[in-house]
């Protein structure tokens, strides 16, 4: 009679995972340290800030591009506005839920790619704030501060004071929400979420700029940073198809 042995591959496969989640917990916490650390460093910038916002609109009014005071006047009601500034808000959350959603379920495939392109991307975003701080819009004359005017407002909820209001240059939000869509992207077949993957960088880009806290500049720094992380990233996954499930997604 032959002998089964029992191996608890199971068990061990779910303590790796609950490691694994740990050690990804311990990487972002750093990130977002960083970023308040950054937050703390350029808190008594604000002068220097709007000076450069100012400077950042005169070189795009010599492009062509100062866009965001007639995109603003252009919404003409306001509930566009109240709904604007509830996107903006409910940006971290729903990325949050992306990124967790990715390591839990394709952990070794698509989660490695948007986890480094998240860090690379962010790093550099805050390099950029801390030596160029950049006020938004909305703190300049001619400008809507939508959040205060109409709310929600993204700056009165709690939490917020970690927030740094002159990291303008380049848009985090834009940034993360190409790589919360690639994401998506690649994590599905379906049709109707691949076209809200594909359509939430392009709402956030608009939301960013007509609730004032970005300039065009800002929106498209932040999305090529995306963009190149995905693409430079080692060992990135082929450009085609969805990802199917990990082996070790349990």
């Amino acid at each position: 009679m032959a002998l089964t042995v029992f191996t608890p591959t199971q068990p061990i496969g779910r303590d790796r995972r609950g490691l694994d989640a740990l050690t990804q917990v311990a990487i972002l916490g750093v990130l977002w340290s960083s970023y308040a650390a950054v937050r703390q460093v350029t808190g008594d910038t604000r002068e220097v800030a709007i000076d450069n916002a100012a400077r950042l609109l005169d070189v795009e009014a010599a492009l062509g591009l100062d866009i965001e005071a007639i995109a603003q006047s252009a919404v003409t009601w306001q509930n566009v506005f109240v709904a604007a500034n509830a996107y903006y808000l409910a940006h971290f959350p729903l990325t949050f839920a992306i990124v967790v959603t990715t390591f839990w379920r394709h952990r070794n495939t698509i989660y490695p790619v948007l986890r480094d392109a998240l860090i690379g991307s962010t790093a550099v975003a805050l390099l950029l704030h801390l030596l160029i701080p950049m006020a938004p819009p909305r703190m300049l004359p001619g400008f809507i501060d939508a959040g205060a005017r109409f709310g929600p407002d993204p700056y009165a909820v709690a939490g917020s004071e970690s927030a740094n209001q002159f990291a303008a240059l380049p848009s985090l939000h834009v940034a993360w929400a190409v790589l919360a869509g690639y994401a998506v992207w690649r994590l599905s077949d379906n049709r109707f979420i691949r076209s809200g993957a594909a359509a939430h960088p392009v709402i956030t880009a608009i939301v960013v700029v007509i609730t004032g806290h970005h300039f065009v500049v800002d929106v498209a720094i932040g999305a090529a940073l995306a963009v190149c992380f995905v693409v430079f990233v080692p060992g990135r996954l082929p450009s085609r198809g969805p990802v199917g499930l990990d082996s070790t997604s349990g």
